[in-house]
């Protein structure tokens, strides 16, 4: 749910946008927005797992050991 009115703030990427999410400004919105994501949900069950897994790739690393020493900038300077 988001304000009109105010900054609303938005962690999440365009990606999926009407499809595994969306904002909504009013309670009447609200309700349609998620009808139609329940639809897409329902219908579209390869494309929703298609998104996810760009979301898994893009936004998230596996936490070796490796990683997160890159991450955290752990990497002793000489």
């Amino acid at each position: 749910m988001a304000s009109q009115e105010n900054l609303t703030a938005n962690p999440l990427l365009e990606k999926g946008q009407g499809n595994i999410w969306d904002i909504a400004f009013n309670v009447n919105e609200l309700d349609k927005i998620l009808q139609k994501l329940i639809d897409y949900r329902v219908n579209n069950k390869a494309k929703i797992i298609e998104i996810a897994d760009w979301y898994k790739d893009n936004l998230f690393v596996e936490p070796t050991e490796k990683n997160i020493i890159n991450v955290f900038d752990l990497e002793k300077k000489k």
